[in-house]
């Protein structure tokens, strides 16, 4: 069976009110048509935010690493060249001062619930290890429960918070991050 002749073969199994690949136009007409009441959510999603817990506000956003920003790449003259305090348009990562300005958001938002679906140590991935994974995933576990603790809080790992270094995906080992999500 070739690729083509199986997709062939799926596509004439689709649902009548699928054949046209309308059929979310058709649901938002006939969802915009309901005027009855309905309950709402109001979710706020932390994904991918690559935090980096050594960003040096001031050092050089371009250097010949794959990841900038730190005191090991020194700090230009042009500040135009010099990490922000929230951030930086080059080779760098989330300092801890835009994680404040989010929680400060958030908390404005009122959210029924927060979704943190990992990605939490920056891209340095020649320092993984267990234990530096798990010094990310502890403080963003700390700092939100310390800003964010009056919101429903639901954790999942990302892609940088497993992997061989740290065998979370070895489903014969107890994953070492788990604990820390489960707070």
């Amino acid at each position: 069976l070739t690729p083509a002749a199986y997709a062939s073969a799926l596509l004439k199994k689709k649902p009548k009110h699928l054949k046209d690949d309308n059929f979310l136009n058709a649901l938002y007409k006939q969802i915009e048509a309901d005027t009855s009441d309905r309950k709402t959510l109001n979710i706020v999603q932390f994904t991918d935010l690559h935090l980096d817990l050594d960003y040096a506000v001031g050092s050089a956003i371009k250097c010949t690493d794959v990841l900038c920003c730190r005191d090991t790449d020194g700090y230009p003259t042009d500040p135009k060249e010099a990490a922000g305090q929230y951030g930086s348009l080059g080779f760098c990562d989330v300092p801890v001062g835009t994680l404040d300005k989010m929680a400060e958001k958030v908390n404005t938002m009122a959210p029924d619930a927060l979704f943190w679906t990992g990605d939490v140590p920056p891209h340095d991935l020649w320092n993984y290890s267990q234990s530096y994974v798990e010094r990310y995933q502890e403080f963003f576990h700390d700092y939100m429960l310390k800003n964010l603790n009056q919101w429903k809080i639901y954790p999942l790992e990302g892609n940088h918070d497993f992997g061989e270094v740290i065998n979370s995906q070895n489903f014969l080992k107890v994953d070492p991050i788990i604990p820390i999500l489960s707070d």
